[in-house]
């Protein structure tokens, strides 16, 4: 076999893959997955764009995200990666912390570090349409029009889950307008998470507040080192 009919066959083995992670694109738009909230629960596009707020420093939005990815993947996804794209930043800023995340989540996960944020929605948009991530989330300042739909177009194209993750503290009603399926703002507050629908494709903007139980957390302490020097003594 010649080197031109190993070309060949890796370029068709590739397409063959590709041809199994494509979405039909007859019912990529119509899956929905529901985002539960106790007993009431709201269908969402699998395919398409999401939008989530909060405030700067707030975890909460980073939590509400995860929380959609792992519910929409219970139906929709399963064996292809996560991509999550961010800038650079503080780790206090409310931002995604990789090592703590649980291994069966950090297994799948593909971390893209954006300088700024056009890198990031180049990024973005081509993860998507790609069609091979199970979801997309982006640490990103809200799009403009015309790139939000580019977003919403990609994800429905590529059949993968887009959440696109705002931390400017904007609260909502001053945000620029977008095409997202759904927009949300999620914050902390003393007991727990408020999280609001301030627009969706179909459905009534509503509020949530959501409770964190007094669950003990399991800690240990690591055994004591001892009173050794750092680095053994060389011998004479």
């Amino acid at each position: 076999m010649d080197q031109s009919e190993r070309f060949q066959r890796a370029r068709d083995a590739l397409r063959q893959v590709e041809a199994q992670w494509r979405p039909d694109a007859g019912v990529a738009g119509g899956r929905l997955f529901s985002l539960s909230f106790g007993q009431d629960a709201i269908g969402l596009p699998w395919s398409g764009l999401h939008q989530i707020e909060g405030p700067a420093g707030d975890a909460a939005a980073t939590g509400f995200a995860l929380t959609m990815v792992r519910q929409g993947m219970q139906r929709h996804g399963r064996g292809k990666p996560i991509f999550w794209i961010t800038a650079p930043g503080s780790l206090d800023s409310g931002r995604l912390y990789p090592p703590a995340l649980q291994q069966d989540q950090a297994a799948r996960m593909i971390f893209i570090d954006a300088p700024r944020p056009r890198e990031g929605f180049w990024a973005f948009e081509e993860i998507l349409r790609s069609a091979q991530a199970a979801a997309v989330i982006a640490e990103l300042p809200p799009p403009d029009t015309v790139a939000g739909r580019r977003l919403q177009l990609a994800a429905e194209e590529g059949g993968s889950l887009a959440i696109l993750l705002s931390l400017a503290g904007i609260g909502g009603a001053a945000a620029p307008p977008t095409p997202a399926r759904s927009r949300w703002y999620v914050a902390s507050r003393p007991s727990g998470t408020a999280v609001r629908l301030i627009r969706g494709q179909g459905l009534c903007p509503g509020e949530w507040r959501i409770d964190h139980d007094d669950a003990p957390v399991s800690l240990y302490l690591a055994a004591a080192v001892g009173d050794r020097s750092l680095h053994p003594q060389t011998a004479a």
